[in-house]
């Protein structure tokens, strides 16, 4: 039988992963697809290109309930790159700025390739619980 966790509940859940400490969200650049067993070093953080970590603010995270389950929604993130040879960044990864844990990873749908000056990624995080 599968866990079942009441509406409210995954609002709680929420809040106590998402809004305890700040989070770093990162861009990785190796071929990896995120699972139950990844860490913070199962990812390679991007570092060419002009690159650089964005903070994530606990305060800046909305999260919403509804009947189909809860929602937790933080501002867009935007990156823009300096011209160098091609690189390929697979997904992104939340830590926890405090421990360095993981707090969640996402791969991209397909590799974004960054090489020409001004290239962006933008990301908008969210989790859904349902």
């Amino acid at each position: 039988m599968a866990l079942v966790v009441g509406n409210v509940q995954e609002t709680n859940l929420l809040n106590l992963l998402l809004k305890q400490n700040n989070q770093f969200i990162r861009l990785y650049t190796n071929d990896y697809t995120p699972d139950n067993t990844s860490v913070a070093a199962s990812f390679t953080e991007m570092t060419t290109h002009g690159y650089q970590q964005k903070e994530i603010i606990t305060t800046d995270w909305t999260i919403t309930n509804t009947a189909s389950g809860s929602t937790a929604q933080n501002l867009t993130q935007t990156w823009t790159f300096t011209e160098e040879p091609q690189i390929s960044v697979y997904g992104y990864f939340l830590v926890d700025t405090i421990s360095g844990d993981l707090v969640y990873a996402e791969r991209f749908p397909s590799a974004q390739i960054i090489v020409n000056q001004d290239d962006q990624i933008v990301i908008t995080p969210k989790i859904t619980i349902e």
